[in-house]
């Protein structure tokens, strides 16, 4: 039963991960997992950094863990929003 379990999420997983590849791949678009929600303020975070003038110093609610990464990632030469993906 532990096996059928285990199975289970890492199917899960792979499917959820692969689905947005494969809709900006299909549609050349990356409307579907980045544009709605919290993910443009995390793109901001990742492209310009934590700030305390304007409306962006209401961002720092928002955990550096994602933003990081995702700017990592961008300098590996990622564009920010496939790093994001």
């Amino acid at each position: 039963m532990p096996i059928a379990i285990f199975l289970f999420v890492i199917f899960n997983r792979l499917f959820f991960a692969v689905m947005p590849l494969l809709f900006t791949i299909v549609n050349k678009t990356h409307d579907y997992s980045l544009n709605r929600w919290d993910a443009p303020h995390y793109l901001w975070i990742a492209q310009h950094g934590y700030t305390n003038i304007g409306d962006e110093r209401n961002f720092i609610v928002f955990q550096p863990l994602f933003p990081y990464s995702i700017r990592i990632l961008s300098t590996l030469g990622f564009e920010l929003v496939t790093a994001a993906t």
